[in-house]
C-alpha cells in the first residue's frame, strides 16, 4: 500500500500523514510540530498581554520582595523553589522541625563525614568565623552554653571527673600550653594585673594556714579535700586580696566557680 504524503501549509513541506492531525474534509493543513508551535506562540502572547495589563507580579513570600520571571504568570506565586520551601516551613514550623529531625537522624553518618571534610578543607576560615562570632555574640553564646550545661550537667560532670582521674585533662592542658604558650602567659599576666589592682591587706603564711584550718582544710563548696585557695568574691568583680576573702576549694569547684559572683546572700549557689 502506497502512503501518500501530505503538504504542510506552514512549513511548505510534504510529510507523512502520521505527522498531521485528522481534519475531516480538509486534505491539507498544518503538521503537528507547526500546530504546537503556533499554539505556544499564541499562549505566550496572551500571557504577555495579561502581564502588561496587570503589572508586575511579586513573590508571595513577603520577605523576598522579588518580581516573578516573565513566564511565571498563571498559578505560580513564588519566584523560586527555595521561596516556596521557606514559606512552607514558616507556615508549618512544627512539621518542618519534625521532618528536619527525622532527616538528620537518617543521614547522621553522611552529615558527620561531610562536615568533617568541610572543616578540614576550610579550617582557617572556620576558626576565623567562630572567633568573630564569639566576639560579636559573647552574651548569647554564654547563655546558650549555660542552658546546655544545666541540661546535661550530670553527664558533663561525670565526663570531666573521668578525664581528671585518668590524667587525660592534665596531659591535654600541658600539650595545649606547650603548643600555645603566649595565650597562657597573657592569662597569667592579666591575673597579676588584677591582683596588683585589687585591694590588698598583708597576711602571713601562718594566718593562711589558720584560715584553712578554720574550714577543716575542706572545700567550702563541696566539702571534699581542698587543694587550692579561692577568692570568694573574684578579683575581677571587685573582690580584695585579703584574708577574709580566702576559702579553701578543690580544683574542680574552683574551676567551676570561675569568676561568678551573686552576692554574699547567694553563696549557697556555689555549693553542691
Amino acid at each position: 500500500m502506497t502512503i501518500v504524503p501530505k503538504y504542510c501549509a506552514a512549513c511548505a513541506t510534504e510529510k507523512s500523514p502520521d505527522l498531521f492531525y485528522k481534519r475531516q474534509g480538509k486534505p491539507d493543513g498544518w503538521c503537528k510540530p507547526c500546530t504546537i508551535a503556533k499554539v505556544c506562540a499564541r499562549k505566550s502572547a496572551n500571557r504577555a498581554r495579561a502581564r502588561d495589563a496587570a503589572g508586575p507580579k511579586m513573590c508571595a513570600r513577603g520577605s523576598c520582595g522579588s518580581e516573578l520571571p516573565p513566564d511565571a504568570y498563571g498559578n505560580r506565586i513564588y519566584c523560586s523553589e527555595k521561596c516556596r520551601q521557606v514559606s512552607w516551613s514558616e507556615a508549618n514550623p512544627q512539621r518542618f522541625a519534625e521532618k528536619r529531625a527525622a532527616w538528620v537522624l537518617a543521614h547522621a553518618d553522611e552529615l558527620k563525614a561531610y562536615n568533617a571534610a568541610r572543616y578540614v578543607a576550610n579550617r582557617s576560615a572556620y576558626i576565623d568565623y567562630q572567633r568573630r562570632y564569639l566576639v560579636a555574640n559573647r552574651a548569647k553564646v554564654k547563655a546558650r552554653s549555660k542552658v546546655a550545661y544545666e541540661r546535661d550537667k550530670v553527664r558533663i560532670l561525670a565526663y570531666m571527673k573521668a578525664r581528671r582521674d585518668s590524667g587525660t585533662e592534665a596531659a591535654v592542658v600541658r600539650a595545649r600550653r606547650a603548643a600555645n604558650p603566649f595565650p597562657f602567659r597573657a592569662k597569667e599576666s592579666r591575673r597579676r594585673v588584677q591582683l596588683n589592682a585589687a585591694f590588698t591587706l598583708p597576711f602571713t603564711p601562718e594566718q593562711i594556714s589558720a584560715r584553712m584550718a578554720y574550714f577543716g582544710d575542706n572545700c567550702w563548696m563541696c566539702g571534699g579535700e581542698a587543694g587550692t585557695l579561692d577568692h570568694v568574691k573574684p578579683l575581677s568583680r571587685g573582690g580584695g586580696h585579703v584574708l577574709a576573702n580566702f576559702r579553701p576549694a578543690c580544683k574542680s569547684c574552683n574551676s567551676r566557680k570561675r569568676d561568678k559572683w551573686f552576692g554574699v546572700s547567694e553563696l549557697h549557689r556555689f555549693m553542691k
